[in-house]
Formats: structure tokens, sequence, C-alpha cells
């Protein structure tokens, strides 16, 4: 940008004989040293490639000087390129790996949330949705998150990561996974969030009863695991065949949204 160079540490876990790549956007307080071990977990358990990428400013990044704004000054960590970080994570699939937008899962979990909403909404809008879209103990914006924890009431002019707003664009299968007793993001950030999407996109949500913002994936793998395949294999793209009524969602994603899986649900 701007003639400057700047890099996004990443990393590439190749599945054998797999034909989807999940591109994941991590957490707040993780970095990519952090998850390596449990995204090759999630990889071979899942049957799919995965793609994971630093911020700016985080992990391996390299921030300061290779960074300009337009007005001369480093670029740090910022929302926009946050953006601008998924955009290269993408743009290397989709052009050096020949990853087709379809074949791509966005997974955001919680600030990750925020550059997966965002390029579910760019590449719908431009004509190329992604395959599929999950969003795990997301929020439905910065300020919200700040005004809902300390009871107050922001109307603030430039809101970080409208994720809300962003929803309303997507147009693939979400999947929207939140701990019923989430501590840092309020539990009904996930119910609105998948009430922002269209109705035909919305996947049955896993609302996980007794657990908070972090651990879902560890300490309920069973149950999680057992969620995600399904929708991937839900969500995967049909045999290329003309349908009767092209360009409208398979019939597969419409689940109803009321409920979700839970422990009791046989398909577990």
């Amino acid at each position: 940008r701007n003639g400057q160079v700047y890099k996004v540490p990443a990393f590439f876990i190749r599945r054998r004989n797999a034909t989807r790549t999940l591109l994941f956007s991590h957490g707040n307080a993780e970095d990519l040293g952090m998850m390596y071990a449990r995204m090759k977990d999630l990889a071979m358990v899942l049957g799919v490639n995965i793609m994971a990428y630093d911020y700016t400013g985080y992990g391996l990044s390299v921030p300061g000087p290779l960074h300009t704004s337009s007005a001369g000054k480093p670029e740090g960590p910022s929302e926009n390129m946050v953006y601008r970080n998924i955009e290269a994570a993408y743009r290397y699939l989709t052009t050096v790996r020949d990853v087709a937008p379809s074949d791509i899962i966005l997974y955001g979990r919680s600030l990750g949330s925020g550059p997966s909403c965002y390029l579910a909404a760019k590449t719908a809008l431009a004509g190329r949705p992604v395959g599929a879209l999950i969003l795990h103990s997301p929020f439905l914006s910065v300020y919200r998150v700040v005004a809902d924890l300390n009871g107050l009431d922001l109307r603030a002019v430039g809101d970080m990561f409208n994720n809300e707003k962003r929803a309303a664009s997507v147009r693939c299968p979400t999947l929207v996974i939140h701990g019923v007793d989430d501590e840092v993001v309020p539990f009904f950030h996930g119910q609105r969030l998948l009430a922002a999407v269209p109705e035909e996109y919305r996947a049955c949500p896993f609302w996980v009863e007794g657990m908070g913002h972090n651990h879902i994936e560890s300490r309920c793998r069973r149950r999680y695991v057992a969620v995600v395949a399904h929708f991937l294999q839900m969500t995967a793209p049909p045999p290329p065949a003309p349908g009767p009524y092209p360009g409208e969602a398979d019939a597969r994603y419409r689940h109803r949204t009321a409920g979700g899986y839970g422990a009791g649900d046989p398909r577990l």
C-alpha cells in the first residue's frame, strides 16, 4: 500500500484429499504459535485444509516502519489493517493456492469475527461469495461489547467491526457458536448476529450451556467437532448440475434458528 511492504505471517496446513480450506481468524489473546497444534488437530478431524494468519502487531508480524499510513506515519494495529491482513490471506488462497471462493470457509473466533464478517460481506457483494462462514463467540460491534458489559448507552460515530451491519450482506451458510454464560461477549450478541444474517443462510446454531467465552472447543470437544463437521457436510458444494432455481440458496442451508444443537441432540 502506498509503495510500502508489509508482511502477514501465516501457516497453511494441507490435509490429503481435502477439497475445502478453512481460513481461520483468531481471537485477541492468540497468535500463530499458540494455535498451530490445535489447528493441525482440527484439520485432521474435519478433513479440511486450514490457513491461519496473524494480524499486524501480533506474533511474528512485522510492525513499525514497514507500515506507513497515507499521512507518512508508521501504521500499526487497526481495524483497517486487520481487514488488509485477511484480504492478503484470502488473495494467497485464491491466486497462489488456486482455491475457489466456494471452497473457502471463513472461521472467525471472537475478534476474528470482525475480519470474517467483513470478507464474507465483501465477497458476496462482489458476486463471488465464499462457501461458508463460522462465527465463534462473535460480537455485534466493538462499542456494543463495551456498552453492554458496563451498562452504558453508547451511540458513538465510527464504531469498529460492525458485524451486525455487515451480516445483512452475507450470502453463504452461516453457523454461530456461542457460550450461554459468556462473560466477555454477552450471549445475546451471537443471537442477534445470527438474526441479522438473511434467513435462508442461517444454519442451526450451537448455543453451549454452561460455557463462557473460551475453551468451548476443548472442554466440549466431542459436541463441538460433531457440530462443525455436520455443518461442513451440509454446506459442501453440490455436484455441478443445473437446478430448477439457479442462484437460490441450497435447501440444505435452510435450518431453523430456534433451539440449536444441544447435549441431548441425537445427532451428537
